[in-house]
């Protein structure tokens, strides 16, 4: 589909179909697409944007975040479509559900947050100085996250609350697009890097 702007696609859990954002209409909407192709199917709505979409574990439902003015909102709406449900009510981004389907994490005020699914308190997870935005994944039952402050690699145990940091070459901290996934196995970090960064003083004559 043509838009300025179609990204951050997520599998569904049974890998037949594909959750995406895209500026269709000038602002941000969830969309789902068959795996095979075919024409995308929308989910929600404007006026706002709604953006970076991710799957319950049973795949019945589509999380987002929802652009509401003064705050980042955390919902989830029916893969198959109808009324979207707002989860949180302090603000969240880049939502995820945990394995068994018992809580979602996400991101807020640059911390990991965990909200559990059955009696609806939030705890904090994990914090960070890196804008990390889409640089956090759940490896199995820990969250791992790249670091690009302290140019580290981070698998954190939510409940054990133990960290394993390793030493990570994240290139030159730069405004560019970011973003990391890590393989099925554990064994593999995949993680977007800027090679360089360059910039020029300009002189201005006769400036008034």
């Amino acid at each position: 589909m043509k838009s300025p702007a179609t990204g951050t696609p997520r599998w569904s859990p049974d890998g037949k179909q594909i959750a995406f954002d895209s500026t269709l209409e000038g602002h941000s909407d969830i969309f789902v697409i068959s795996a095979d192709g075919g024409a995308p199917r929308r989910l929600t709505e404007g006026p706002y944007d709604n953006e970076t979409p991710s799957w319950s574990h049973d795949g019945q439902w589509v999380y987002f975040t929802s652009v509401r003015p003064g705050a980042y909102q955390v919902s989830k709406l029916p893969a198959q479509g109808g009324a979207a449900i707002q989860v949180t009510a302090t603000g969240g981004q880049w939502p995820a559900e945990s394995w068994d389907g018992k809580s979602l994490y996400y991101l807020r005020d640059q911390t990991i947050w965990r909200r559990d699914l059955r009696d609806e308190t939030e705890s904090r997870v994990i914090d960070t100085l890196s804008p990390i935005g889409g640089d956090w994944r759940h490896c199995g039952k820990d969250i791992c996250l790249v670091d690009r402050f302290s140019s580290h690699f981070v698998k954190y145990d939510p409940f054990a609350k133990t960290k394993r940091i390793t030493p990570l070459d994240v290139g030159p901290f730069a405004n560019t697009d970011v973003g990391m996934d890590v393989s099925p196995d554990g064994r593999w970090v995949i993680y977007s890097r800027a090679d360089s960064v360059e910039s020029d003083i300009m002189m201005v004559e006769n400036f008034h």
